[in-house]
């Protein structure tokens, strides 16, 4: 649970029915206030209007073609690129959109999946479970027990340091689903994250990069001179993911696409790095 992908995905609506979308928060962007609720002038009001229902039109189109099972990739990507540079306010008036769409085309290729409480969970009984096996890796003096602690903690740590983070910054979560067929990974609710700032979609993708490192620094700390084996394999863990969220930020930085099999959008450092470069060109 070292990376985190782009919780980027999708939405249709069933054969037969209209191209709207449902936008109940979108429709509120009505009788003359702007974005932050302030009187529009006439040519804002145009403007903006305009602008949403161009939105809501390309975002209607998009889902009643994943519905009809003719999607292809492109227009999402577009769509996307385009809600990243509207204000604030109009990217949580279409997130419940967003969402909807994103759950929908994600949906096309995750088969197993499980709710986000039986998700939490899991990972709280793995990391309850690991700090049981280093109390008796300890009073037993077993390296064995203590490195598979670690390896829980590592596993464990950083899914719910990030769900946690997520979650304060106002981040919904759909359900978990099996990344590469292993590794559980929460998704996110898209419209959600979206309509957050980009300092705050950097803050979500950093606290990706605390948890696993977290996990394998405790065991070290708390095994030291009396399971040396253990603590050595813990620092080791430890230096080796610091290393590897160093290098995913760097690539974020230096717009590399993949680290050898990762692509640099779907680690946290990556993605951290992403969300800072879109601060400095001014988006909200």
């Amino acid at each position: 649970m070292l990376f985190c992908p782009d919780p980027a995905v999708f939405h249709p609506l069933a054969e037969g029915e209209q191209t709207q979308v449902h936008l109940s928060h979108a429709e509120q962007i009505t009788d003359g206030l702007n974005l932050e609720g302030n009187p529009m002038s006439k040519g804002e009001n145009l403007g903006s209007s305009c602008h949403i229902d161009d939105l809501r039109e390309r975002l209607a189109t998009i889902e009643r073609t994943v519905d009809n099972g003719a999607y292809v990739s492109g227009p999402w990507q577009r769509v996307i690129d385009d809600l990243r540079q509207v204000p604030v306010g109009m990217r949580a008036a279409l997130a419940e959109d967003v969402g909807r769409i994103s759950r929908k085309l994600h949906l096309r290729h995750q088969r197993y999946r499980v709710s986000v409480t039986a998700g939490l969970c899991i990972e709280s009984f793995a990391a309850t479970l690991a700090g049981v096996l280093l109390a008796l890796g300890i009073v037993y003096e077993s390296n064995a027990l203590a490195i598979v602690a670690m390896i829980l903690w590592v596993s464990s740590f950083q899914p719910l340091v990030k769900v946690t983070s997520g979650t304060a910054l106002g981040i919904r979560y759909d359900y978990v689903y099996l990344f590469g067929g292993i590794e559980p990974r929460f998704k996110t609710d898209f419209g959600s994250y979206l309509a957050l700032s980009p300092w705050k979609r950097m803050v979500f993708h950093l606290s990706g990069t605390v948890g696993s490192p977290w996990g394998a620094a405790l065991v070290a700390v708390i095994a030291d001179e009396r399971l040396r084996i253990a603590t050595g394999v813990s620092w080791a863990v430890f230096w080796i993911v610091v290393a590897i969220n160093a290098a995913a930020i760097l690539a974020g930085f230096t717009r590399a696409s993949r680290i050898r099999r990762f692509r640099v959008a779907e680690t946290s450092g990556g993605l951290a790095a992403i969300e800072f470069r879109s601060i400095f060109r001014g988006a909200e």
